[in-house]
């Protein structure tokens, strides 16, 4: 028999009669053969045309050898296999090799992360995660959220919890500065590790503002007591009066350490009901925020 490519076998071995179910498999060996018969017709010494049936036996490397070789691989922790000759293979081999290198691909871990864009100083906060694999949800993993502060190349680890039945693992944190959140799933076997994609809270300053009084005259002093926390000496501490839909500012001074600062202003000439609000600027990586407003009745 004249040397055949794979992609050739199936039909050679039809043509000599050979159903796929006669095809053996040798475990030692680790290829397919099969015996078949084979019509021989010849002419002997005197010139008589003679026949006969020869019993022969084919070797060759099918798609299951093929498989067994590319396993190997795996085995031996190989970083890859070539195959000879591309267009002489038979094409269905790579069912099965995409099958065995699917399988040593590890499973992936997906991980998606949600939290809420802006949060004041000390409020805690969710950020909740969904874990999955292979598209289903991954239970009992064990998930860390981490924190990234703002102008950080360093992630912190906050807290960490398993997931649950559904993969869903929720986390109470109280931010105290602006920066970057991720929830983080380490690998485990035939797994990879996956972290969600990092999202932004901006932390905004927690202002509060305590008037001396709430009753002054006309042109009196009005004094607040005011403070921002967290505590940022030289912090812009500013007290503003509603002025129809605008705000104006009647007194600033800078915190000291401890995030405080008295304020003083003139009390408008008019007698009236007036609202007030104090507001911390904007410094580092803490946003802007202003503290419940508050009223003062001005009297004559």
């Amino acid at each position: 028999m004249a040397s055949v490519s794979d992609v050739d076998i199936p039909a050679l071995l039809a043509s000599v009669g050979v159903a796929p179910t006669d095809i053996q498999w040798s475990d030692v060996d680790q290829e397919n053969w099969v015996y078949y018969d084979k019509k021989v017709n010849w002419t002997d010494g005197s010139g008589a045309t003679q026949t006969c049936t020869a019993k022969r036996v084919m070797w060759w490397v099918g798609p299951q050898a093929v498989l067994v070789r590319t396993q190997l691989v795996g085995e031996f922790g190989l970083s890859a296999a070539a195959y000879w000759t591309v267009g002489g293979d038979d094409p269905a081999q790579w069912p099965l090799i995409r099958s065995y290198a699917q399988s040593l691909a590890p499973a992936s871990t997906d991980v998606a992360a949600a939290g809420v864009p802006t949060a004041v100083y000390g409020t805690p906060i969710a950020v909740t995660a969904t874990v999955t694999s292979q598209g289903a949800p991954l239970a009992g993993a064990n998930a860390t959220v981490r924190f990234q502060r703002q102008g950080s190349k360093k992630w912190v680890d906050i807290a960490t919890q398993p997931t649950g039945p559904d993969g869903v693992v929720a986390f109470q944190v109280s931010p105290e500065a602006t920066g970057s959140w991720q929830v983080f799933v380490p690998g485990a076997d035939a797994r990879t590790e996956g972290a969600s994609a990092p999202f932004v809270t901006q932390v905004l300053s927690l202002v509060t503002g305590d008037p001396k009084d709430t009753r002054v005259s006309r042109g009196g002093r009005l004094v607040v007591k005011a403070s921002a926390r967290p505590a940022i000496q030289g912090q812009a501490i500013v007290l503003q009066v509603q002025r129809g839909e605008k705000w104006k500012n009647v007194a600033s001074l800078k915190a000291n350490a401890a995030g405080r600062a008295r304020l003083i202003a003139t009390a408008p000439a008019a007698k009236g009901l007036y609202v007030y609000r104090v507001v911390a600027v904007g410094k580092a990586d803490l946003f802007a925020n202003s503290s419940t407003e508050f009223r003062i009745r001005v009297t004559k």
